[in-house]
This record gives C-alpha cells, structure tokens and sequence, in this order.
C-alpha cells in the first residue's frame, strides 16, 4: 500500500519479509492506542458547531491548517464516524502544539 504525503499512515513503521521468489512484501505497524482527553490534558478549548456544512476535517483545516488531523479530532470527541457530529454539539479542539505530534 503506498503511503502519501500527509497521510496519517506517514512516519509508521513497516517489517519486511522476502518471500520464496525473492520479492519483499512490507507490512505496516497500525497504532493500536487511541488519542483521549487524558493525552490532550487540560490545553484545549470548546467549539461549537453553528452549522451542518462545519464537517470535522473542515474544523481540523481550519484550526490547525490540515484537514487529515480530523480524525484526532474524532478520537479525542469520542466519535466513530465523521458523520457522529450533531449540529450546535461542542466539540473539543486540542492545543495546536499538542496536534503538532500528529
């Protein structure tokens, strides 16, 4: 699977393995923890969403510059899926020195 540019696959690491015919296959080490409120601490600060069209990877664009980070947003509101997010909810935006690890 190629890895792009931004992607939050980018930076993980991989094993190689060389098969019988000599070619490598490369699998990648999947994170298996998640981002919580425990991890952002107390240096965030609460948005409301006004309306339908604030999807959670436009708040990530917006706040942050990247639209990819959306899903630390999800992790860290206790949503599954983008589409979880219910207009007027509060949303929690982490501190950007803290979105800078992602």
């Amino acid at each position: 699977m190629p890895i792009f540019r931004g992607s939050r696959y980018e930076g993980l690491k991989f094993t190689s393995i060389i098969n019988a015919d000599g070619n490598e296959s490369r699998f990648m080490h999947l994170r298996t923890n998640t981002v919580t409120m425990e991890d952002v601490g107390d240096d965030f600060k609460m948005f409301r969403q006004r309306s339908s069209e604030e999807l959670i990877d436009l708040m990530a664009f917006n706040e942050y510059g990247k639209s990819r980070l959306g899903w630390v947003l999800a992790e860290v509101n206790n949503l599954s899926r983008f589409e979880e997010l219910v207009l007027l909810d509060s949303i929690i935006l982490p501190s950007k020195e803290f979105m800078a690890d992602f």
